[in-house]
C-alpha cells in the first residue's frame, strides 16, 4: 500500500507542478511548496487514498471499507 500511495503521491505532485508551471516558478519557494504539499494533501486524503482502499479491497476480496 506504501507504494501505491507513493506512486499516487508522484502522479498528483507532476500534475500540479504541470499545471501550476509559470505561475508557480515565479512564486518564492516557500509558497511554492505551500501550493504542492496543500494540493498534494487534500487530494490525497480526500480522493486518491479512498479509491485506492476500495480498489485493493476489491482485487482481495475484502469487505468495501466504510464511506465517511
Amino acid at each position: 500500500m506504501t507504494v501505491v500511495a507513493w506512486i499516487a503521491a508522484y502522479v498528483v505532485v507532476t500534475v500540479v507542478i504541470h499545471v501550476g508551471g509559470r505561475s508557480l516558478a515565479q512564486a518564492p519557494r516557500y509558497a511554492q511548496t505551500l501550493v504542492v504539499s496543500g494540493t498534494l494533501v487534500i487530494v490525497m486524503v480526500n480522493v486518491v487514498m479512498p479509491a485506492i482502499a476500495r480498489l485493493v479491497a476489491r482485487l482481495f476480496g475484502f469487505p468495501n471499507p466504510k464511506s465517511p
